[in-house]
């Protein structure tokens, strides 16, 4: 998940505008689970040009949230840090009454020819470097644990079922104590809000250790982004299928 702000706002504002789909697949990482309300709160400012365009739910949501008072009770005037060249494109689009924007917010994996055996080959020692950056232990934080939950119940609240998903990593990635305090964590948030959690980060699995298939430490390649999606998709497809075989395919959960 590129950043807990990014996917809550996004995921508000999609199912303001959209019909709700029938499944929401909720992506994240370790990374997500640290991060904090003063990191996240200049990062929602940047936002704001599609704050109009979520309904009354989402807008209550996201201003107690994020505590937005003092931005949105200026009619369409918002503050931003750093990002005049948007406020300039912004008032433009509003004066040509273009309604939002026209950005592509996504992510392409990085090519099949960047993968990590040749970064092992160029250093020496270069696996004992990586082994002594080995994240061991997990801060999490009340605000990343409470967004999650958050965005599982928006996503319930719309019609639509949640699943939680954290992506595979590479074997020096984490330690294993480092993805058991992980997997406890999130096994509990995911029993609490009822979802169904897919836990993918094993150290001893093929993906983890396929050198061709990781960019870095931190990142598949277009090969591994393509195994996991392969993956991932049979995973859903499994569990969907079961339980619409036994007729009750909402309840979704560990």
């Amino acid at each position: 998940m590129e950043g807990l702000v990014n996917a809550d706002f996004t995921l508000n504002l999609g199912l303001s505008r959209q019909k709700p789909p029938e499944y929401v697949v909720i992506i994240i990482d370790d990374g997500n689970l640290e991060e904090v309300f003063e990191d996240a709160r200049p990062e929602v400012e940047e936002k704001l040009p599609w704050f109009n365009f979520l309904d009354v739910h989402a807008k209550k949501y996201l201003v107690k949230q994020y505590r937005l008072e003092s931005f949105t009770s200026l009619s369409n005037l918002y503050v931003y840090r750093g990002k005049g060249d948007v406020l300039v494109r912004s008032i433009i689009n509003w004066v040509l009454k273009r309604h939002a924007p026209q950005l592509v917010d996504g992510y392409l994996p990085r090519s099949s020819e960047q993968n990590i055996s040749s970064a092992l080959l160029d250093e020496a020692e270069s696996i004992d470097k990586i082994k002594s950056q080995q994240k061991n232990e997990l801060h999490s934080s009340t605000f990343a644990l409470g967004t999650i939950g958050n965005m599982i119940e928006v996503t319930k609240r719309a019609g639509s079922t949640p699943f939680l998903v954290v992506a595979p990593t590479y074997y020096l990635g984490k330690t294993d104590q480092h993805n058991r305090v992980e997997y406890e964590l999130l096994q509990n948030l995911a029993h609490q809000h009822k979802v169904k959690l897919f836990f993918y980060p094993d150290n001893k699995s093929q993906i983890a250790n396929q050198n061709e298939w990781w960019s870095d430490v931190g990142h598949m390649n277009q090969l591994g982004a393509e195994v996991f999606s392969e993956l991932l998709a049979k995973d859903l497809k499994s569990i969907i299928h079961e339980a619409k075989s036994v007729g009750n395919p909402k309840e979704l959960s560990n």
